[in-house]
């Protein structure tokens, strides 16, 4: 994971199935960024992180 993937948080807080934006990266802790609570930075490790891919609708997948 980088800064500015798209990630859910997995972690055993009140943040819990959050989705936000990794604002910055130090060793192994990740600073999400949720506009659910955007004055807070919330630190959590990448292992409680999941990483989400965002498509849009006029994507088409190929076989």
């Amino acid at each position: 994971m980088q800064v500015g993937d798209i990630v859910r948080v997995n972690d055993k807080t009140d943040w819990q199935g959050l989705y936000g934006i990794i604002d910055r990266i130090h060793e192994d802790l990740a600073f999400v960024f949720c506009v659910n609570r955007p004055g807070h930075l919330h630190p959590v490790s990448l292992k409680d992180l999941i990483s989400e891919e965002i498509k849009t609708k006029n994507q088409q997948y190929l076989p």
